[in-house]
């Protein structure tokens, strides 16, 4: 045998066909690589993204949490000026019916003896996952509620001869 004829055979064969093998299997690790990339990326991204959600959400709750402070206090103020007399006081609170993508709950819950009137109110996100509380006291007491997220009016009127504020939704007016 002469020396390129085996130099020829150690090579396996056609040196063209080794070439195009190695294309394919280039091509194949190639596109398996960047699929692997690429939903790395799409999940991590959408756990990122989850995230930002939910902070956003906090943000927006704390938005409604200062304008429902405000309003509790005027209308805390103003049943302080009617000193316990008849009649009846209403402000009207326009909170958000949905924050971001996520519609919420107002709860309020007496936090203390009744005479102290310290109340929470909790701003939660339906999904559960964030929530808001607010500890606020009072010179009149607040009646222990829950109502939806939206418009709200906080209502002063005397129950059983005692004044008390009265948090419902305004569409039930």
């Amino acid at each position: 045998m002469s020396d390129s004829q085996l130099r020829r055979d150690e090579g396996n064969g056609n040196p063209s066909m080794d070439r195009g093998l190695s294309t394919t299997v280039n091509y194949v690790l190639a596109l398996a690589i960047t699929s692997i990339l690429i939903s790395g990326l799409l999940i991590a991204g959408s756990g990122y993204m989850e995230s930002q959600r939910t902070i956003a959400v906090g943000n927006a709750l704390d938005v409604q949490n200062e304008q429902l402070a405000d309003s509790i206090g005027e209308i805390d103020r103003l049943a302080a000026a009617m000193d316990g007399s008849e009649g009846d006081a209403a402000i009207r609170v326009n909170l958000l019916d949905r924050v971001i993508d996520r519609s919420y709950d107002i709860a309020v819950t007496n936090e203390s003896d009744p005479d102290d009137r310290r109340y929470t109110y909790r701003l939660e996100a339906t999904s559960g996952d964030v929530e808001r509380d607010t500890l606020v006291k009072t010179s009149t007491p607040i009646q222990e509620t829950s109502v939806r997220g939206g418009s709200t009016v906080i209502r002063y009127e005397i129950e059983n001869g005692d004044p008390v504020l009265v948090l419902e939704n305004a569409d039930r007016l």
